[in-house]
Order: structure tokens, then C-alpha cells, then sequence
């Protein structure tokens, strides 16, 4: 990725705990994003201007080297990609604020080596259980960051051979808790599960379907529902 990437992400992180950071950081916390979470996934804000940058001829190359506009940094949460190893394999960012004049959600770069959030994070439970949790979104890991600490986010719902491939090698179980979208017109966490049950099955991977309340689509709407999950987690553990 380069020495830039690292350094700007670096400098997210540093960001995010700038008092002009309000905003970030009054919605990371409606999302249960703890200090420690902060500190664990390297999460940062990226502004459009840096208040702890202040090599200006740095800052003009950083923008510079990306391939997109300035507006496009502008008032986004980041999230670095770790390998398994703890390089870093890319980011994703998060818009704060209107979708109508920005992307919702930008990659960098555009397909990461493989789109598996958290397993460098919490690959020491994984290895030792030889199970991961997985999950749709960052939010959704981050919401059961406290009873679950195996856990993954796929950042969508699409799983391919290399990332089953790649996950046999730690986990002999796989716990799927895709979207709960059953009674809606969207099926993608249903077709999701579906799918990954018979493929995960050819690659000698067992599965269990993480079955979401009635009503309920995410683990995120799930914990602000319900203040304590730890009875639900105890009927899969």
C-alpha cells in the first residue's frame, strides 16, 4: 500500500480524538463504538482539513496521491483493512452527513485483498476456538463486540471461494448472522445464508444459521432494542 496510505490513516486516527470531532464521535457512540473499539480497529475521521497535520507540503502530496476528488475525504469515518498477518490490506470509509452528494461508502482500493473486517483484530480467538461469527456490517461486529469475541464482518453479504478458502485454514465452524430480512421485499441476508450453508458445506466447513428475532434486521438494531444479548448468545456458544 505504500508509506502515504499508512500515514494518512495514522492520521485519522489521530483525528478522531480532536475536540472539533464532535459529530464523529456523538455518532460512534449512538453505534456503541467503545474508546477501546477507537483503539482496537484504528478507526479515524478523515476531514478536510487535518488540525494535527501541520506539514502543509506533506498534506498537498497525501491528497495528491489519491484518485479521487478532495471532497471525497471530506467527513468520513475510516476503518483500516488488517490482514491476517497485520499488514495493512486497505479501508473503507463511512459518510457522515447527507448520501445525496456523496457515496455512502467509498474502498480504498477499490476491491481490498479480501473483504473480511476484524479477523487480524480478533484472530487469537478465532485460532484458539477454531470458530468465527460472522457478521454483514462493521457496526453490526462492533454491536456484539462484548459477548462476541470471534467475530467478522464481511462488509456486504457476497462470499466467494478464496475468502472460504482462506477461512478454512482457522475455523472448522462458521456462525452466519447475516440480515434478518425475512417479510421485506430485500432477501440479500437470507440468499446470503442460503448460499454460503450449501458452499461452506462443499469446503468442509460446518455452518449454523444465527436466526434474528422477528422484526429485528441487524445486530446493531438488535442491541439497541435490547440492552444485554447475553442470553441470545448463549444458545450459540
Amino acid at each position: 500500500m505504500g508509506l502515504t496510505i499508512g500515514k494518512y490513516l495514522d492520521l485519522c486516527h489521530k483525528e478522531i480524538s480532536h475536540p472539533s470531532q464532535v459529530e464523529a464521535l456523538e455518532y460512534l457512540k449512538d453505534r456503541f463504538v467503545t474508546q477501546e473499539d477507537l483503539v482496537k480497529y484504528r478507526i479515524g475521521v478523515s476531514p478536510c482539513e487535518w488540525d494535527v497535520c501541520e506539514d502543509e507540503t506533506y498534506k498537498e502530496r497525501l491528497l495528491a496521491d489519491f484518485p479521487k476528488h478532495k471532497k471525497l475525504l471530506t467527513k468520513k469515518l475510516v476503518f483500516p483493512i488488517m490482514r491476517w498477518d497485520g499488514e495493512l490490506s486497505g479501508f473503507i470509509m463511512r459518510t457522515l452527513g447527507d448520501y445525496k452528494f456523496y457515496k455512502k461508502f467509498l474502498f480504498y482500493p477499490h476491491v481490498p485483498f479480501y473483504n473480511v473486517y476484524g479477523f487480524y483484530e480478533n484472530i487469537e480467538e478465532i485460532a484458539r476456538t477454531r470458530t468465527a461469527f460472522i457478521v454483514e456490517s462493521i457496526f453490526d461486529l462492533i454491536a456484539i463486540e462484548p459477548w462476541v469475541k470471534n467475530g467478522i464482518a464481511m462488509l456486504g453479504t457476497s462470499f466467494v471461494d478464496s475468502q472460504m478458502a482462506f477461512l478454512k485454514r482457522y475455523v472448522d465452524k462458521l456462525y452466519l448472522g447475516f440480515n434478518n430480512d425475512f417479510g421485506t421485499d430485500h432477501q440479500a441476508g437470507n440468499n446470503a445464508t442460503k448460499y454460503s450453508i450449501q458452499k461452506l458445506k462443499k469446503f468442509g466447513i460446518r455452518s449454523v444459521h444465527v436466526r434474528l428475532p422477528d422484526g429485528i434486521n441487524d445486530f446493531s438494531d438488535f442491541r439497541q432494542e435490547r440492552s444485554n444479548l447475553e442470553d441470545f448468545f448463549d444458545n450459540y456458544f
